[in-house]
């Protein structure tokens, strides 16, 4: 260790009367300053601290990239780096900052043409050139030292069809509650985990069945009504053979997986594309609505459309 540096220097310009040997500082550059006018040294000083900010703002920015420095979720990892109990942080030194991973949400998803036909015509404005279905993932983080952490994205519109009787627009608070694509997780991580995906289905669903009548002929009738709400996103069935025995939500190959041995400044990106629809289907013939017959286990699966969950990693 470097032992402690004393010196005295006398005002005439003498050399230090005391010095120790392990570290000296060269007088010349502490005597080329005595005239100079305080405002003048003081300035030095300002304009010598600017650079050294801004130089260290830019190596910030090439490391992590803009959108990571911007956020306030990595806004709020400087502001807190140590990990406690559940990976959320505390306190901050500049000279010991740990190591960060950021993960973010994109939400390539849209409506099928038949289903915002239908809620135009329920009266919901579906002008936004950028309308697009709200989607929740609830990804699990795990640190090395055993500690996890949930994080929930979300992302999309928040439309949705009014009550089927009185027409009145109840909006569920998981649509408007927050919106949130990107956050930052501290290091070390052990893996990261998308645990559940959701669409939000904005339509009234209409349960049918057979119903025998009187004259012992078998008419449909409705069931039941499922508001609208979030639904998770499932994979396809398969056998023993891995063959595909119902087609569900998404693909075996375009499922969440998770990411293990997550290193240090490494960037997780997830990404969810594919089309929300539902099936339509009739009780008289001629007026169809978004439903599904209960005796119909191909359609429900179906339901609400096929997606793809992309999982990537720099």
């Amino acid at each position: 260790m470097r032992s402690a540096t004393r010196e005295t220097i006398s005002d005439n310009g003498a050399s230090p009367s005391a010095t120790t040997k392990s570290c000296v500082r060269p007088v010349g550059i502490r005597h080329a300053m005595p005239n100079k006018p305080l405002k003048r040294r003081v300035r030095s000083y300002v304009v010598l601290s600017t650079s050294c900010l801004f130089t260290a703002s830019c190596l910030l920015v090439c490391v992590t990239g803009c959108s990571s420095v911007l956020s306030p979720a990595f806004m709020d990892y400087f502001a807190s780096p140590s990990p406690g109990q559940t990976g959320t942080v505390s306190g901050y030194s500049m000279d010991n900052a740990p190591g960060h991973v950021p993960l973010f949400l994109i939400n390539n998803t849209r409506f099928s043409q038949s289903l915002l036909d239908y809620l135009e015509s329920t009266g919901v404005d579906i002008s936004d050139p950028s309308l697009r279905p709200r989607v929740r993932v609830r990804v699990n983080i795990e640190y090395t030292n055993g500690n996890t952490n949930t994080v929930e994205f979300l992302d999309g519109s928040d439309i949705v069809q009014g009550d089927l009787d009185t027409n009145t627009l109840i909006v569920p608070p998981e649509l408007t509650e927050y919106t949130l694509t990107n956050m930052v997780g501290v290091c070390d991580i052990s893996r990261i985990e998308p645990e559940q995906v959701e669409v939000f289905v904005p339509v009234w669903l209409t349960r049918i069945e057979y119903v025998e009548g009187s004259d012992n002929v078998l008419y449909r009738a409705i069931s039941g009504l499922v508001s609208p709400r979030f639904v998770v996103l499932e994979a396809d069935e398969l056998d023993d053979d891995n063959n595909v025995t119902l087609l569900r939500n998404f693909d075996v190959r375009s499922a969440p997986v998770p990411v293990n041995d997550v290193q240090c400044g490494a960037v997780v990106g997830f990404t969810i594309s594919g089309t929300l629809t539902t099936t339509f289907d009739t009780i008289n013939g001629t007026s169809f609505f978004p439903g599904y017959l209960l005796e119909d286990t191909v359609g429900q699966a179906s339901n609400p459309g096929r997606f793809k969950f992309t999982t990537s990693i720099r």
